[in-house]
């Protein structure tokens, strides 16, 4: 067995965990995969980021699942980690997928907030399929029933 490097968060040593400057520099260092969180914005946009609070990587507060798209596309999610950093937004799941056409394996924590994000599953599948990464993709939650429509869904698509 070879292991592989998965860079949690992306470079979150070299940049600000979990955008697409920490996920473009953990391409660069040679990682083969990357791990991520993706939650539902009131607004039903998929957003890379691990807490569901916003206070430790932006000067406000707020939770992900209380703001829309725009809102959080405004704010500043890297001068917390260096001044070079400041104006670095909050990536979409849509954006990441991008990013990672080039690594070997992508890790994507579904990180829904109860019962109001009942198709995060479906929706981050649809983009894994969309992206075409879909051999790539190893989806987690902590949520049971966000696992079990994973599963579900993944019977559909074989």
């Amino acid at each position: 067995m070879t292991p592989q490097i998965i860079a949690h968060r992306g470079a979150s040593y070299l940049a600000p965990e979990n955008t697409l400057t920490a996920f473009k520099k953990a391409m660069e260092i040679g990682a083969d995969g990357v791990e991520m969180d993706v939650q539902q914005t009131i607004d039903a946009g998929l957003v890379i980021h691990h807490d569901y609070m916003i206070d430790l990587h932006t000067d406000i507060s707020g939770k992900i699942y209380d703001m829309t798209m725009g809102d959080l596309k405004e704010l500043d999610f890297g001068s917390w980690k260096g001044p070079e950093y400041a104006g670095e937004q909050i990536p979409t799941l849509e954006e990441v997928l991008e990013v990672a056409q080039g690594f070997q394996m992508i890790h994507i924590e579904l990180k829904p907030y109860f019962d109001r994000d009942e198709e995060i599953a479906d929706r981050v599948i649809d983009a894994v399929l969309d992206a075409g990464l879909e051999e790539k993709a190893v989806l987690t939650s902590f949520e049971y029933g966000a696992l079990r429509r994973v599963k579900e869904l993944s019977l559909i698509h074989i």
